[in-house]
């Protein structure tokens, strides 16, 4: 099983820990993580991480970056993006492709990001890279639920979901139905478990019909994660189980349980299969 997290876990980590980066990924690999999730904007102002992970025994799993294809079609910083992963080796870039505002013409801007993805796309491909998109938790993505993210995977050639857990909760959607919808297109997997209950210190994300959700270690709170991972492999699937859980104030406890989760479920589903 790869299981990886999201880089900036561990630089929270070490803050609230108050021992080095080193030591924190040193910690984590440990519990069997193997790679990060890398935020573009660390990469572009550090050009030394990925060696760094690397040298700790953490791989780049995926980099993800905030694009605005939604009011412009300039290619110039998309290729950057790309030409960045390609000369660190690294396989799979999630891209944001932008955000449709109030006074935004929806329709115009979603055409404008259909187009760019498309263009990415084929950048990526020739690259070697993997593209990938996730049902973003926001009321300004036109791809925070399931039909606006398979409109995506319908108008983008090439283009993968990488499925998140816990944000269609915020569309007031359900998780595993969203999941039948998308699980071809699935190849990559955010789990993010979200919790109801307030934590101290904690700010709330609020969903589209007033909920609050609070950080969680993966399986320890609401999201119906065990079956999406389960399902998952179960039918082959080889990719990463990203750790994610934005917020929490106790990030390497919170790392370790859940790379513990995760692994008792991978080898709940490998002896159900023997």
């Amino acid at each position: 099983m790869k299981i990886s997290v999201f880089a900036e876990h561990l630089f929270e980590a070490a803050e609230q820990e108050n021992i080095s980066l080193s030591e924190i990924l040193d910690k984590v690999n440990k519990m069997g993580v193997s790679a990060v999730e890398l935020d573009y904007a660390r990469l572009e102002k550090d050009d030394g991480l990925p060696s760094f992970f690397r040298a700790h025994g953490l791989d780049i799993a995926c980099v993800y970056v905030f694009l605005d294809f939604s009011h412009s079609d300039d290619m110039s910083y998309a290729e950057k993006v790309v030409k960045t992963l390609k000369k660190h080796d690294i396989k799979r870039l999630m891209g944001i492709p932008g955000f449709v505002y109030e006074n935004d013409n929806r329709n115009l801007c979603t055409q404008r990001m259909y187009n760019c993805m498309n263009r990415l796309s084929e950048l990526c491909n020739n690259a070697e890279i993997s593209l990938c998109l996730e049902d973003f938790d926001d009321k300004t993505a036109v791809f925070s639920t399931a039909e606006g993210l398979v409109g995506f995977m319908d108008k983008v050639t090439g283009l993968g979901c990488a499925f998140d857990t816990g944000n269609f909760i915020y569309s007031c959607e359900n998780a595993l139905d969203a999941f039948e919808k998308l699980k071809e297109k699935t190849v990559h997997l955010h789990c993010k478990d979200r919790s109801f209950s307030p934590k101290d210190g904690e700010e709330p994300k609020i969903t589209l019909d007033g909920r609050t959700l609070y950080s969680s270690p993966v399986g320890y709170g609401e999201m119906p994660i065990e079956v999406i991972v389960k399902d998952l492999l179960k039918s082959g699937y080889d990719g990463y189980f990203a750790i994610e859980h934005f917020g929490s104030k106790q990030q390497l406890s919170d790392i370790e349980k859940s790379a513990e989760k995760l692994k008792e479920w991978y080898n709940d589903t490998c002896n159900a299969m023997e």
